[in-house]
């Protein structure tokens, strides 16, 4: 109780996401897996009812939010990517990281690919709550990369909601795709954060 008391002063709070997971038929236990990948096939971020479902990789972030914050002001995304990834900034630009919201919660203790396809997000472009590519980095170091939801507030929905982050990027272009830190990462600044600010009453 005190804990959310104490939020209500707050003008603004980080929030870690209580499950992650990577969707896709190879990972490992999401428990455990330190990185989560994203990436499409043939210009398609989220697999129609047509694709193989297995040949894309789709990852998830669940949040709770504190049910006071019904009122915000900004809200970001921040991930942090791994070093040296196997795209260029312009293939980056031309197929940016995807946020979008997930159909349903992911939880990772009920997480089952053959069940995953029910959480899947909207496939057209209208579902993407926003988007970012890194611009540049250096060698051998993570990249930070800060998606704005801002213009989408009005979809984060709480108290409980689940991120789904997809690209339209190649893993068959030179194995290009996405690979964040996920939660389990071992070192906490790595890790996933939603940063929101709230706004005044």
């Amino acid at each position: 109780m005190a804990l959310w008391a104490s939020l209500l002063v707050l003008q603004s709070v980080t929030l870690s996401p209580t499950d992650d997971v990577w969707a896709y038929p190879h990972a490992g236990d999401p428990a455990r897996d330190a990185l989560l990948r994203v990436w499409g096939v043939d210009g398609k971020a989220v697999p129609g009812k047509d694709d193989d479902m297995g040949s894309f990789s789709v990852s998830f972030l669940r949040f709770a939010m504190p049910a006071e914050w019904t009122k915000l002001k900004s809200a970001k995304l921040r991930l942090t990517l791994a070093p040296n990834p196997a795209f260029t900034p312009e293939m980056a630009k031309a197929s940016p990281l995807e946020v979008r919201l997930a159909k349903r919660e992911v939880i990772e203790k009920d997480y089952d690919f053959a069940t995953i396809e029910t959480a899947l997000p909207v496939a057209d472009a209208g579902g993407i709550l926003a988007e970012g590519a890194p611009a540049q980095w250096t060698a051998d170091q993570p990249i930070l990369l800060v998606i704005d939801l801002t213009k989408s507030l009005d979809k984060l929905k709480g108290p409980i909601f689940t991120l789904a982050l997809t690209s339209r990027i190649e893993v068959a272009n030179n194995r290009a795709s996405y690979r964040i830190y996920s939660r389990e990462a071992t070192e906490v600044d790595r890790r996933p954060a939603l940063i929101l600010e709230r706004a005044e009453d």
